[in-house]
């Protein structure tokens, strides 16, 4: 991957992707609403805890919307450090790996200035040259993609009285956009849930702080005005994770990629007088923990420890039926998958963990087409190896019985 910045502005101007010879033009630049004070009724309602409401449809810049840059070249990554404001750093980095599609967007942003007497909720917003046709796709819980399509519902029609809150979802890990035309998707990976749109066509957004001066109504009875433990405001540190593929690639990478930035390794420090070979030779310190490797498009959703030979285990297929090539059914064999347990034998269970799947009877319904979609998988008698089958989307959850080698 290549990142193109503007000299004049410090601000990201283009991404390419060499390994897919795919390259658009992309701006990437922080910007705030105004929050909308108001008195609960119709078309004054404020912006707070529960509700966003901008006054306008127009975010405001911050600085001129020009960064002051640092560049910083190491031997496992290049970084851009750029400084928005005294209270708004971002960090831009390239890993030095070939083949990755990836740009990763590191903020800090806070302590929000309020002296002025307005609220505000500040966006990152990428703004490419993708024509999206007013489409945009936001995830569901981490797992299915949903298409949204700007001042549009699908089972009503809509009444366009709030064009920016209106086209705002919920984006729990991913939202991107597509351009059907030149085969190209630009997709932005979050840590954390936030509020995004496609207000533009070719545009994104994601709110990543807020901090509002009056209460909304809507039960906290205070404003959105966490002072933190300096009274002067929060500080958040956040990630964003930009993919400029191919659909093909797109599809791919988003799932892997969001199960990484999920499940980050932690960084615990503590005072030690041991040298680094000392504690090396006295813990451990790397684990893979599987014999071989799972089906690229399968997780380890769960491995949790019951009591000393019992384990609940949970496996997912990332993949839904649309998303070719890693749309096909996998297959697992349990037996032995685990470096220092074999599996000895294995009993299915319900999704929750907590009775058998034999013993789970789903009501039926009365539906006017009086036709049933999907339908459960018959129930199946285990024997090793325990080779177990997930279909698309599926999740399957078992409790293993194990010896220790």
């Amino acid at each position: 991957m290549t990142l193109t910045f503007s000299g004049a502005t410090g601000r990201l101007m283009m991404m390419e992707n060499k390994v897919s010879k795919i390259s658009a033009k992309v701006d990437q630049n922080f910007l705030w609403w105004n929050s909308s004070a108001g008195n609960n009724v119709n078309s004054t309602q404020t912006s707070g805890a529960y509700i966003f409401r901008p006054n306008g449809t127009a975010p405001f810049e911050i600085n001129g919307s020009i960064a002051k840059t640092k560049v910083i070249d190491g031997p496992v990554f290049t970084a851009v450090i750029q400084e928005w404001a005294p209270w708004l750093y971002q960090t831009i980095s390239l890993l030095k790996t070939p083949a990755s599609p990836t740009a990763i967007f590191s903020y800090i942003v806070g302590p929000i200035p309020f002296q002025d007497g307005l609220g505000k909720e500040i966006i990152s917003r990428f703004t490419t040259d993708l024509n999206t046709k007013s489409k945009f796709y936001t995830d569901s819980n981490g797992r299915q993609m949903l298409e949204r399509v700007r001042n549009y519902r699908p089972t009503w029609k809509y009444n366009n009285t709030e064009p920016v809150t209106g086209n705002y979802y919920p984006v729990d890990s991913r939202i991107f956009i597509k351009d059907e035309d030149r085969g190209v998707q630009f997709t932005v990976m979050n840590d954390r849930a936030q509020g995004g749109s496609s207000l533009n066509d070719g545009q994104l957004e994601l709110m990543v702080h807020r901090r509002t001066l009056y209460d909304d109504f809507r039960g906290v009875g205070e404003p959105l005005n966490e002072t933190g433990q300096t009274g002067e405001g929060l500080i958040i540190t956040g990630v964003h994770v930009a993919i400029l593929d191919n659909f093909v690639n797109s599809t791919i990478y988003h799932r892997i990629i969001g199960e990484d930035l999920m499940l980050r390794p932690q960084y615990p420090i503590t005072p030690s007088n041991l040298s680094y070979a000392d504690w090396i030779g006295k813990y451990p310190s790397y684990s893979v923990g599987l014999t071989v490797d799972l089906p690229l498009n399968v997780h380890l959703l769960t491995l949790e420890r019951l009591d000393h030979t019992h384990h609940l285990l949970r496996l997912e297929h990332q993949y839904p039926i649309d998303e070719a090539p890693l749309n096909t059914t996998a297959n697992v064999t349990l037996e032995e998958l685990f470096q220092e347990m074999k599996v000895v034998a294995v009993v299915e269970l319900g999704l929750g963990g907590n009775a058998l799947l034999s013993d789970i009877h789903r009501l039926h319904w009365n539906t006017a087409s009086s036709r049933t979609r999907g339908g459960r998988r018959p129930t199946e008698k285990l024997s090793p190896p325990f080779t177990i089958e997930l279909k698309p989307m599926e999740i399957r959850t078992f409790n293993i019985t194990v010896t220790y080698y």
